[in-house]
């Protein structure tokens, strides 16, 4: 039978932890309720999927280096990008 994953402490950022499946999640500082609530949910979680579930569901999303090129573009205006100009954003642009 598989041992439970257990609730560990990083003892260097007094961090509370858990390795399930060989990935870890940091659950905030070691001991607090909310760090036990995160790791009861976690565990039960994944010993209810039988010791897998989607990793996916807990990574945060956010804009892709292309919207965030996109977004700078948008903010200095397309005046500003002319090739071969002398503004440091321009060659900047133009390099990349």
């Amino acid at each position: 039978m598989a041992r439970e994953p257990g609730y560990c402490r990083h003892k260097a950022t007094n961090q509370a932890y858990v390795n399930l499946g060989g990935q870890v999640f940091y659950l905030g500082d070691y001991g607090s309720e909310k760090s036990r609530e995160r790791y009861n949910a976690l565990k039960s979680e994944w010993l209810l999927n039988r010791h897998s579930f989607e990793a996916k569901r807990f990574v945060k999303t956010g804009p892709t280096m292309a919207d965030l090129r996109l977004a700078f573009l948008d903010h200095v205006g397309s005046s500003r990008l002319v090739p071969g100009t002398n503004s440091a954003v321009g060659r900047e642009c133009a390099l990349s």
